[in-house]
């Protein structure tokens, strides 16, 4: 049984970035508004594509890949633990995801609700709750790049740990970090490090606490 879990928690960063990808399209092809254009741009796009099946199934896609994402963090943290000489490093980068996590989905909230009643509620405080959304991307992004390098310095201090899932990790906090200022493709370190990262995970099982004598 414990293997089994094991296995679903190392595949949830796989399952993330699948789930993430597939989820966003769906949103941004209905009733999300492109936050580049003008206000009056997404407002009207807002009326003209209210939510709908396809709108609300992406966001229940992209929820699950969120919670994967936490429990592929959390596992991942739990392998480091037993293997590196320092238990606060991977502790701290599992808190780190979560909290990127949880500040994503807190403004998920207010996004939905303006689309919902955004006929009611006019212009402004639609656009204004989509643009809440929008900034908490950015808190997001600046989260991640903090996760991953501490991350990196959890599997520089573990021994025995193959020094390319370093430096991967190292990329991908610099990726995450160019997303942060605005370079989007910088997310496709993260999501291939994900991939790899994942792999590398369900192939190793997590070592048992040694008893002190």
């Amino acid at each position: 049984m414990r293997r089994f879990t094991d296995t679903l928690a190392a595949l949830g960063g796989v399952g993330y970035v699948v789930l993430a990808i597939g989820g966003f399209t769906l949103t941004a092809a209905t009733s999300f508004p492109d936050t580049s254009k003008s206000l009056d741009q997404q407002y009207a796009h807002i009326l003209a594509n209210p939510p709908g099946l396809g709108f609300w199934a992406g966001v229940v896609i992209e929820s699950v890949g969120m919670i994967l994402l936490v429990v592929f963090a959390v596992h991942f943290a739990a392998v480091l633990t037993r293997r590196s000489q320092s238990w606060w490093l991977p502790a701290a980068g599992a808190g780190l995801a979560v909290v990127s996590v949880a500040v994503k989905v807190a403004s998920l909230a207010p996004a939905l609700e303006a689309l919902r009643h955004a006929d009611e509620l006019g212009q402004g405080p639609t656009t204004a709750l989509i643009g809440i959304n929008d900034v908490a991307s950015n808190v997001t992004w600046a989260a991640d790049p903090a996760w991953l390098l501490v991350t990196a310095l959890a599997i520089a201090s573990a021994p025995g740990l193959p020094r390319w899932l370093g430096v991967a990790t190292l990329l991908a906090a610099v990726g995450a970090g160019s997303a942060a200022a605005g370079i989007e493709a910088g997310q496709l370190p993260l999501f291939v490090w994900l991939l790899l990262a994942g792999v590398w995970a369900l192939r190793t099982r997590i070592p048992p606490r040694q008893t002190p004598r």
